[in-house]
C-alpha cells in the first residue's frame, strides 16, 4: 500500500543503475502514484523531469517553512523590505510559499533578495536558466529575457499571458519557451524584439514591482 501522497516533498536515494545514481541526491514532489508500475512520479526541482520512482528509494522531507507567517519572517530577516512584504496579496503570499518547498529556490533567495533591483540600462549580469534555454535580468519594474535562436523573426510566435507565457515556431513543431510566470505582467505592456545577434530579447512589464526568483516555474 502507497503511503505517500501527492505534493510530498521527497529525496532520491539508493538508486543503484548507472543512470539512476545521477538522481539520487535530487529533491522533488510527487505528483501521483502509478499502481499499474507500482512507482511514484516524482517531479525533479532541477530538471523539471518526472521519473518513476520506488517507495524504497524515496525519502519524505520536511517543509523548509511550516507556513506562509514563517515564511515571510524570514523573508523579512533576510532583508526583504517590509513594504514589499505588507504589499504581497494572498495569491503571491501562496505561490511564494509552494516555491519555497524547493531548497535550491530558498538558497537563491538568501543570495539575492537584500539586493536592490536596478533600472534598464543598469551593468547587471544576465542569469542563465536551469536548462540554459534563455538568459535573464530581473529589474525593479520589469524582467528582462535573451532567447537565441536560429528561426526567422516571422517564423516564431510569441503569446504572453497575464500568468503565462508561450513561445514557439508558428507550426508549434519547436517550443522556445513556455509555463507559467513567477508573478503576473501587465501583457499591453511587454515586449518583444529581435536583435543583430540573432537573439529574441522580451521586456515583461511586471503587474506587482517585487523581486522574481525565476521566469517560469
Amino acid at each position: 500500500m502507497n503511503s505517500l501522497n501527492s505534493g510530498t516533498r521527497v529525496e532520491i536515494h539508493g538508486l543503484e543503475s548507472e543512470e539512476g545514481k545521477k538522481l539520487n541526491g535530487t529533491q522533488g514532489t510527487i505528483s501521483h502514484f502509478s499502481k499499474e508500475r507500482g512507482r511514484y512520479a516524482v517531479n525533479c526541482d532541477t530538471s523539471g523531469d518526472s521519473c518513476m520512482i520506488k517507495e524504497s528509494n524515496l525519502k519524505a522531507i520536511d517543509n523548509i517553512f511550516e507556513g506562509e507567517d514563517a515564511m515571510l519572517e524570514e523573508l523579512k530577516r533576510m532583508g526583504m523590505p517590509e513594504k514589499m512584504i505588507e504589499n504581497l496579496t494572498p495569491s503571491q503570499k501562496k505561490t511564494m510559499f509552494e516555491m519555497t518547498k524547493r531548497q535550491d529556490i530558498v538558497d537563491k533567495a538568501r543570495n539575492a533578495v537584500g539586493e536592490v533591483a536596478s533600472e534598464e540600462g543598469a551593468t547587471r549580469e544576465m542569469t542563465t536558466s536551469s536548462d540554459g534555454s534563455y538568459t535573464w535580468r530581473d529589474n525593479k519594474e520589469a524582467v528582462y529575457l535573451e532567447i537565441k535562436t536560429t528561426h526567422k523573426k516571422e517564423d516564431v510566435q510569441c503569446k504572453i499571458e497575464p500568468g503565462s507565457i508561450c513561445i514557439s515556431t508558428n507550426d508549434n513543431n519547436e517550443i522556445l519557451l513556455e509555463g507559467n510566470l513567477f508573478q503576473k505582467v501587465l501583457v499591453n505592456e511587454c515586449q518583444w524584439k529581435w536583435n543583430e545577434g540573432g537573439k529574441l530579447c522580451l521586456t515583461l512589464q511586471k503587474a506587482t514591482p517585487m523581486r522574481w526568483l525565476q521566469v517560469v516555474r
